[in-house]
């Protein structure tokens, strides 16, 4: 008989900067002070892809993205 394996949360080296904001937030919680830190509006901005929000805000993206992905780790 098959068994049903669940799904795991992603690891952190996996985190898709492609994704938006919200997703990631709600994904990962300990974020919130990533995106706060780096002036990421976490209510108006956050439908945004992290790569968008990153370039609306003129931030590097790897930098946002490698602070994600430590906060996370």
């Amino acid at each position: 008989m098959p068994t049903l394996t669940a799904l795991a949360d992603p690891a952190p080296g996996d985190l898709d900067c492609a994704l938006s904001v919200n997703t990631i937030l709600a994904q990962f919680p300990a974020t919130a002070g990533v995106f706060n830190a780096f002036g990421i509006d976490l209510c108006c901005g956050a439908s945004l892809s992290v790569k968008d929000a990153a370039r609306a805000h003129r931030i590097e993206e790897s930098a946002l993205c490698a602070a994600l992905r430590d906060a996370i780790a």
